[in-house]
């Protein structure tokens, strides 16, 4: 008997016998064809959704943060900014989205983000940690302009022309866009946001070079290194190749100075006699 298969809270939703309780509990009225979950994890997840489900049906939803096909549609963008599919993002992989924003001008500042909500101090966030950034980040004004926008972006409220388009090129083009109000901005607003992302990609590009010459550097450091490290194995060689050439010429030294020795003795001998 395998695993059980994992299930999907939007394959869930969809069902209406699910069964949950008066409480926010984990229900034990399981759907019909599918197996219990054992594995912890997905305990813990199914927990979660029943209990948002339970505050949402005694009018308790202005305290939910996302609704299931919120949360499935975040995980998907979430997904797309994971470029090497490890199951979390770093702040390198996190800074376009934001920095097409305007919400932060350097990579620091995403690693400030990123350092409230990192638990475990791995310098990268998942999913979970992910969502807790964006109900918690706000601007100069106080305003949760990512929470606004990624609730906007999920919602079909923006860029509907474009919502079949990859988030990343989305979000290119929503900076490339921001970088023109520099000029073209109607307002002073406007054109100062715009000034403001334009001035964080060229702190980007110099970063990248920056980043560039310190991995030259980086190279060189441990190149040198090695080289030393090199010659001072040859070096120890050498020594230790010329004190076994010394300890052969004493081992033969001293092994025919006895005998001569011997020899001189009894010849002593004789002529005493």
């Amino acid at each position: 008997m395998g695993e059980p298969k994992t299930i999907s809270f939007s394959d869930i939703s969809k069902r209406k016998s699910f069964g949950v309780s008066n409480k926010p509990t984990l229900s034990s009225n399981y759907p019909k064809g599918l197996n219990k979950l054992h594995n912890e994890e997905n305990q813990i997840l199914l927990r979660r959704y029943t209990t948002r489900e339970w505050m949402k049906r005694r009018g308790k939803g202005v305290y939910v943060d996302f609704d299931g096909n919120e949360r499935a549609a975040l995980r998907t963008l979430f997904r797309e900014l994971d470029t090497d599919k490890s199951g979390a993002i770093s702040s390198g992989e996190f800074f376009e989205p934001l920095l097409a924003l305007g919400l932060v001008e350097k990579k620091d500042q995403v690693k400030s983000l990123i350092s409230k909500v990192d638990t475990d101090g791995s310098g990268v966030i998942e999913f979970e940690e992910f969502l807790q950034i964006i109900k918690t980040a706000k601007g100069t004004q106080g305003k949760n302009l990512l929470l606004d926008f990624f609730k906007d972006l999920i919602s079909g409220n923006i860029y509907q022309e474009h919502k079949d388009l990859p988030f990343k090129l989305l979000m290119s083009n929503k900076r490339r866009e921001l970088m023109l109000q520099t000029y073209l901005g109607g307002t002073p607003n406007m054109r100062e946001k715009g000034l403001k992302v334009l001035h964080a990609y060229a702190n980007e590009l110099n970063e990248k070079e920056d980043e560039k010459s310190k991995t030259e550097r980086l190279i060189e450091k441990k190149t040198t290194h090695m080289k030393k490290l090199l010659e001072r194995r040859d070096g120890m060689k050498t020594f230790r190749e010329a004190r076994l050439s010394q300890d052969s010429v004493f081992l033969t030294n001293f092994v025919a100075t006895p005998a001569s020795t011997s020899r001189r003795t009894n010849k002593r001998h004789i002529f005493r006699n």
